[in-house]
Protein backbone atom coordinates (compact mmCIF):
# COMPACT_ATOMS: atom_id res chain seq x y z
CA UNK A 1 0.00 0.00 0.00
CA UNK A 2 2.02 3.55 -1.01
CA UNK A 3 1.52 5.81 1.61
CA UNK A 4 -1.22 4.26 3.56
CA UNK A 5 -0.67 4.44 7.15
CA UNK A 6 -2.42 1.16 9.04
CA UNK A 7 -5.17 3.34 10.31
CA UNK A 8 -6.16 5.10 6.99
CA UNK A 9 -6.33 1.54 5.11
CA UNK A 10 -9.81 0.95 4.19
CA UNK A 11 -8.78 -3.42 4.90
CA UNK A 12 -7.52 -2.55 8.06
CA UNK A 13 -10.42 -0.55 9.15
CA UNK A 14 -12.81 -3.28 8.04
CA UNK A 15 -11.31 -5.64 10.03
CA UNK A 16 -11.48 -3.75 12.65
CA UNK A 17 -15.39 -3.13 12.52
CA UNK A 18 -14.80 0.52 11.93
CA UNK A 19 -16.61 0.61 8.21
CA UNK A 20 -19.67 -1.01 6.83
CA UNK A 21 -18.87 -1.60 2.85
CA UNK A 22 -22.47 -0.97 0.95
CA UNK A 23 -23.55 -4.01 -1.11
CA UNK A 24 -23.03 -6.61 1.05
CA UNK A 25 -20.22 -9.59 0.00
CA UNK A 26 -20.17 -12.20 -2.35
CA UNK A 27 -17.39 -13.95 -1.30
CA UNK A 28 -15.20 -13.33 2.27
CA UNK A 29 -12.89 -15.74 4.38
CA UNK A 30 -9.24 -15.12 6.16
CA UNK A 31 -7.52 -13.60 2.86
CA UNK A 32 -10.68 -12.61 0.58
CA UNK A 33 -12.82 -10.15 1.16
CA UNK A 34 -14.88 -9.70 -2.44
CA UNK A 35 -17.76 -6.99 -2.35
CA UNK A 36 -20.81 -6.72 -4.28
CA UNK A 37 -20.76 -3.51 -6.05
CA UNK A 38 -22.56 -0.60 -5.51
CA UNK A 39 -24.51 1.60 -8.62
CA UNK A 40 -24.87 5.17 -7.81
Amino acid sequence: MSGSSPAECLVCRKHRGAVTLLGGVIYEDDLIYLPRPTLG
